[in-house]
């Protein structure tokens, strides 16, 4: 109780401040006044941080210290957020961590490059190369969200949910080519992926997304632990090579495919997003 009152004192000074800073009369409607003012309501706004903060380390200390607060707890306020991706610190300094991408094919512009040279120059690219090749894609329709990994001619699908994003689901499915490395136990690795995004925050050492963090944190396991050398490839989409476009098929398949595994992550861009606009809704 105590906490509803200090909430609707709050509200009160909110709402005035808000009614005098656009100088509208003091029996204006609040609903009024919010939409003038461009400020959802503070009780949209308090479900909004809740829900940001579901993960936070301290979150579990507020809830034992402070019971008023029980009644925002952001696990009764959502169960999507159960599946977010966990985040966890570098597991090695970034001055040590090597790089394992290869974006060189990047320096060809796609308006200026054919198919035909892209694909000339995929093939002097990985014409002395022994080791195991992994080709994953994805793909997002207002339908569904789909992965794909391409190994030794056998294409593995994954549904995704609708609320991430491409460059999620780009990340998702390198993530799922890791996974068969580990099972599989493949010593050499190549995984190419057409999302130069997805890459490029792979080889951000200095500030990555939690998903880039995560695919960082897995590979240097892998490396140390297993001894296994992995290498990530940008190769250019929709350029004829044989493998990509396998795995660009087999992500569109996913969607809808009986076949396809079902995948629930999602990473805490994708959530803040998808926070922001159901609060938006709620609001409107």
């Amino acid at each position: 109780m105590e906490f509803q009152n200090s909430c609707a004192t709050n509200n009160t000074i909110h709402n005035a401040g808000l009614r005098m800073s656009i100088g509208a009369y003091r029996s204006s409607p609040i609903p009024s006044i919010y939409n003038l003012a461009c400020t959802p309501p503070l009780e949209i706004r308090r479900l909004k941080i809740t829900l940001n903060h579901n993960k936070h380390p301290s979150l579990t200390r507020l809830q034992s210290k402070i019971q008023n607060f029980i009644n925002t707890t952001p696990g009764k306020q959502s169960t999507v957020i159960s599946n977010l991706l966990t985040i966890s610190p570098p597991l090695a300094p970034q001055w040590t961590n090597p790089s394992v991408t290869n974006t060189e094919l990047s320096i060809l512009t796609k308006k200026d490059t054919s198919s035909s040279i892209y694909k000339q120059e995929y093939f002097h690219l990985i014409q002395n190369i022994k080791c195991e090749k992994m080709y994953t894609d994805a793909f997002k329709n207002q339908i569904g969200v789909g992965a794909a990994v391409v190994w030794n001619n056998i294409e593995f699908m994954y549904k995704l949910p609708n609320s991430c994003s491409v460059f999620t689901v780009e990340s998702i499915a390198i993530i799922k080519a890791l996974e068969l490395i580990t099972v599989h136990q493949i010593q050499d690795t190549i995984i190419f992926t057409d999302s130069l995004s997805a890459i490029n925050n792979i080889k951000n050492t200095n500030n990555p997304s939690d998903i880039g963090l995560y695919i960082q944190n897995k590979i240097y396991t892998l490396k140390k632990i297993n001894n296994f050398k992995i290498k990530l490839f940008w190769i250019p989409g929709h350029s004829n090579i044989i493998e990509n476009e396998r795995a660009d098929l087999a992500a569109k398949t996913a969607i809808s495919s009986s076949l396809s595994s079902p995948t629930y992550i999602i990473s805490y861009r994708d959530i803040q997003a998808l926070i922001t606009n159901k609060c938006h809704l709620r609001w409107h």
